[in-house]
């Protein structure tokens, strides 16, 4: 009877709400292992067939079941501490913080893995972070010059004269691709820039307005408040229209897309949370109730925080995504090749 094979997983695992991926080393091969819920595929590399490993700095913005953990964490915190002097300032610092935290990981410390054989090239989307790519490499290295072999003196001029992944495919490799933040096309960039400018301007608007609603009573605040949501969502799409005439980078346009999730999500749970409590206490009461969807201080504070952080996400985005981009540009779509 053939002996079962042992697998060690290898550092790195991506944990995302639908897909998941891992990378497990058995004596002579690598297992990779793309999982979507209820199903799972794998692919073998054998060690000897491997003609290189490839990293490439790129941003990455992954939210994992890990992040929505301790998002869910922090509501929590902030249902039973809002009520204290302290809480909702050490909350939002506390939420500002990590949003800071995971916008720079993902944009600074991110990356792309390749795994390259003579018939195949596939990224390895469990390793995605810098830090995790080094363990990974470290982990694997010696396994495989353990099959292959000690590298020759010359194996870096070696690797320059020499292409590897699929023949075919190999010239792609290194071909600029037509759009990766910078358009394609001959029109001044202003327009594009000038979108997202609005974007950020009516996010920290529409955050300031919350602000000040909560403390000082202001004239027409709903009419105001109202004309900025739009505004709001009218600039998010005007960036995915601009992303999908490639002129505008993909951070922009995720930028995009998380604030039309976050409006459309304050509005939904702001309406039936509101609509449920007032149900169930005209049905305590037996009386009419008069519904007020603005939410109050606590509907009020979130919707401020949930704003002015889409916001400095902005910030952050327009000023780390451009200096990475730049260096995938220069540096190619992928680069280091490690092994022969």
């Amino acid at each position: 009877m053939e002996s079962r094979v042992r697998y060690r997983r290898l550092p790195g695992r991506r944990r995302g709400f639908v897909r998941g991926a891992s990378v497990w080393i058995a004596p002579d091969h690598l297992l990779l292992v793309n999982s979507l819920r209820f199903r799972e595929e794998y692919k073998r590399y054998q060690l000897q067939d491997i003609q290189a490993i490839a990293i490439a700095h790129r941003p990455r913005f992954h939210i994992s079941t890990r992040a929505a953990g301790i998002a869910m964490v922090w509501l929590i915190a902030y249902s039973v501490l809002f009520r204290l002097a302290w809480g909702a300032p050490l909350l939002w610092t506390a939420a500002a913080a990590l949003v800071i935290a995971w916008v720079y990981v993902s944009a600074a410390c991110s990356c792309t893995c390749r795994i390259y054989t003579a018939v195949s090239r596939d990224d390895l989307p469990s390793v995605y972070r810098t830090w995790v790519a080094r363990r990974f490499l470290r982990a694997i290295g010696p396994k495989i010059t353990a099959v292959q072999g000690e590298l020759d003196a010359g194996f870096a001029q070696a690797i320059e004269n020499r292409s590897v992944g699929p023949q075919s495919a190999a010239p792609l490799e290194y071909a600029r691709p037509s759009f990766d933040g910078a358009p394609d096309s001959t029109a001044p960039a202003a327009g594009p820039r000038a979108a997202f400018y609005v974007l950020l301007g009516v996010l920290f608007l529409d955050g300031l307005m919350h602000a000040l609603v909560l403390y000082r009573a202001v004239r027409f605040a709903p009419l105001v408040s109202n004309l900025l949501a739009l505004l709001v969502v009218s600039a998010a799409i005007v960036v995915l229209v601009l992303y999908q005439r490639s002129r505008v980078p993909r951070l922009q346009q995720k930028l995009a897309i998380a604030t039309l999730v976050a409006m459309g999500l304050m509005t939904y749970v702001r309406m039936v949370a509101i609509g449920a409590m007032a149900g169930a206490r005209a049905a305590v009461t037996k009386q009419a109730i008069a519904i007020d969807y603005s939410g109050g201080r606590l509907g009020g504070e979130i919707e401020m925080g949930i704003t002015l952080l889409l916001g400095l996400a902005g910030l952050l985005v327009l000023v780390m995504g451009r200096s990475a981009d730049e260096e995938t540009r220069t540096n190619g779509s992928y680069r280091n090749p490690l092994l022969p």
